[in-house]
Formats: structure tokens, C-alpha cells, sequence
């Protein structure tokens, strides 16, 4: 998922929506319950994803699912991982904003976390400044 997201070529970027329109089918025709567990499982234990790349799938689902009760599953999944990432940010030597993202997933998950109805699901006011603040810190430094 790294290598495909931090790729700005048209074949990978294909293979990630790819990958994320998979998993919200299995969501949806499993019927699943509770998706943030499942979505904690598979990311965190199986593919052990990084955290931004997980907190860009799951804003990618909550924008594509229509079914309000997995919107707020969902929804806590990324209040989770975006208290982590927080957390993360917090340590000097953290290297949980560190994962290389192409230009377009910068700008889908910017316009993401901007959106009004992902702030109301997922962010406070407070979350939502301080991470907008180190994400900008860390783009400065890459040289974005």
C-alpha cells in the first residue's frame, strides 16, 4: 500500500483504489458489524500498514459508504488513528508523518480532513489544528 500511494504513476495509483473499492465491498457484503475492529485487524496485525495510510483509506471509506452505521464505525476507526498519529507526533523522533505520499494522495487527503463532514465525524476543533499544523511542518520539510 506504501509503495502504490507514495507512487504518482497512473498504474499504482489504480492499484490503491483498486485495493481500497475491494475492502469496501468485503465491508459492505460481509455485513460486518463492527468495521473499525476489522479495519484495526487487518491494517494493524495483518498488513501492517502505516498509520497514514490507514487514516487515508479510512477517510476514503467513510466518503464512499453510504450506510450511516458504518460511516460512524468508521468514523471512531479514524478518531483511533488519528489520536495516534497525534500521539506519535508528540515524540521528537517519531516517524509516524514520515511515509511518503504522492502528490494527489496529499491533496485527497488534505481535502479530506478539510471537509466539513469528515471534521464533524471524526475531529474536534483542537485534534483537527494540531494535526493540520504538523502535517504542514512535515510537508515544509520534505520541501512540498
Amino acid at each position: 500500500m506504501e509503495r502504490c500511494a507514495s507512487k504518482p504513476a497512473t498504474a499504482s495509483v489504480r492499484r490503491f483504489y483498486r485495493f481500497v473499492e475491494v475492502l469496501e465491498e468485503e465491508l459492505a457484503e460481509s455485513r460486518c458489524n463492527q468495521p473499525d475492529n476489522f479495519l484495526e485487524i487487518l491494517f494493524s496485525s495483518v498488513l501492517s500498514v502505516e498509520l497514514v495510510i490507514q487514516a487515508l483509506i479510512g477517510l476514503i471509506l467513510v466518503f464512499s459508504s453510504l450506510e450511516p452505521s458504518v460511516i460512524q464505525s468508521i468514523g471512531q476507526y479514524l478518531r483511533t488513528v488519528f489520536a495516534s498519529l497525534l500521539e506519535a507526533a508528540k515524540k521528537d523522533n517519531s516517524t509516524a508523518f514520515d511515509c511518503a505520499l504522492s502528490a494527489e494522495f496529499i491533496h485527497h487527503f488534505f481535502a479530506s480532513v478539510l471537509s466539513l463532514d469528515t471534521a464533524e465525524i471524526v475531529f474536534d476543533r483542537h485534534s483537527l489544528t494540531t494535526l493540520l499544523k504538523i502535517f504542514k511542518e512535515r510537508l515544509q520539510r520534505l520541501g512540498c
